[in-house]
């Protein structure tokens, strides 16, 4: 399949890119209305088995050194290959819910597994030299922790209460770090992870790290090419920005507009249930990471299922706060 003047699209793709989106969504959509608990309980299994699938190549690719490998290629479970950036995507969901199993949840057995998920996760990511998912775990870590003492005090509370945390963390990383306490800055030297960042500031490590030139790059000749299929052979790390590089202008709005209704329904949930702190975290955590990652990797490329899930999770959020407003009025 040929479209915008020369950008090719496998019919594969094309079910994958198009087709597979807006059936995910539907079914999150129906899958909400049958109630949060309904629709939780499959967000946890689509965890379990996406993060089993990256675990089951970490330990399928365990006597690797990956640094060794050009692009980072693991070997995939299934067959074929996958890049240790794409592979940690995986952990997206048990990352970024973290916080809410260690606080909100209430089934023990849920509460452990996911404790025990988010620590493997980020285990995987360091023996795969990935920062991404690390940086996305800290950073759910502290929405969540904002938005849930925000509900159960008040905002200035929530940043003096925040700001004594990171303030007391710091001090206790540079003390562990300082005198290499239980051997963790030893370990950690030998990891990947550190040998990657330790490379760094060699030339390719920081053209490596310059993703916003390849995103300023494809921006600039968006407009010489409004129609997509744009000449520059990087990927922008950048769902919008890939989406315009490949086709053009008007796709790249439509799904800058998609995620800001995305983010209009998240809001609107969370603020007809402020009185639910467990559903507003979990809401949060599964909709905003997927969010933050979009800015960090080229999805439709790479793993264009990521999307997917997160139509799916919209899907849902959407028809739970129409099965609200619907029970509000008929209350009255």
């Amino acid at each position: 399949m040929s479209i915008n003047n020369g950008y090719v699209l496998s019919i594969s793709s094309y079910y994958m890119k198009f087709i597979l989106p807006i059936i995910l969504f539907y079914i999150g959509y129906l899958r909400g209305f049958r109630g949060y608990r309904c629709w939780k309980k499959d967000v946890l299994i689509i965890m379990f088995a996406s993060f089993i699938h990256g675990f089951l190549n970490m330990l399928f690719n365990r006597n690797i050194n990956i640094l060794l490998i050009a692009g980072r290629q693991y070997r995939d479970i299934y067959g074929g290959t996958i890049s240790a950036t794409l592979q940690n995507l995986m952990f997206i969901l048990s990352s970024s819910l973290f916080f809410y199993f260690l606080i909100c949840e209430k089934n023990k057995k849920i509460k452990i597994s996911g404790i025990f998920l988010g620590v493997a996760g980020a285990y995987c990511s360091v023996v795969s030299a990935s920062r991404t998912m690390l940086v996305l775990m800290l950073l759910m870590f502290l929405i969540s922790l904002f938005i849930y003492l925000s509900l159960k005090h008040n905002v200035i509370f929530s940043i003096i209460y925040m700001g004594s945390i990171i303030f007391f963390l710091l001090i206790i990383s540079g003390m562990v770090v300082s005198f290499n306490l239980f051997g963790i800055k030893g370990w950690f030297e030998g990891t990947a992870l550190a040998q990657r960042m330790l490379n760094s500031s060699s030339q390719n490590g920081i053209t490596e790290n310059l993703r916003w030139k390849y995103s300023w790059y494809i921006l600039k000749m968006l407009i010489d090419y409004p129609f997509g299929n744009i000449p520059y052979s990087h990927y922008a790390h950048n769902l919008w920005l890939d989406v315009a590089r490949d086709t053009g202008i008007v796709p790249f709005v439509s799904y800058i507009l998609f995620i800001i209704l995305c983010l209009k329904e998240v809001f609107l949930f969370c603020l007809k249930n402020k009185v639910y702190k467990e559903k507003i975290i979990f809401i949060v955590s599964v909709s905003i990471s997927y969010v933050i990652v979009f800015f960090t990797e080229p999805i439709m490329e790479g793993t264009p299922i990521t999307f997917s899930i997160f139509c799916f999770l919209i899907g849902g959020i959407i028809s739970l706060s129409k099965r609200l407003r619907k029970n509000y009025k008929n209350k009255i």
